[in-house]
């Protein structure tokens, strides 16, 4: 085992728990969308459709900027 100096370290970021935690937030946001989706399609409130639908898209292309914005990389 050899001594590593803290200042020489190389430290790396863990990219699979960010992966993993983008993977949470995107599943979250497409299966609450379809909820509501079928909820609005099945009472006919197509308003809920849309919603719906929109909340499974800005989880499929929004999910890392969530992501970093919750972990305080990103301002709004």
């Amino acid at each position: 085992m050899d001594y590593v100096s803290p200042g020489l370290a190389k430290l790396h970021k863990d990219h699979d728990a960010d992966e993993g935690t983008k993977n949470w937030v995107k599943g979250i946001c497409i299966v609450i969308g379809a909820v509501l989706a079928l909820y609005g399609l099945f009472t006919r409130r197509y308003v809920l459709v849309i919603g719906g639908a929109a909340l499974i898209v800005f989880g499929l292309f929004f999910s890392d900027y969530v992501v970093n914005w919750i972990a305080g990389k990103v301002r709004l």
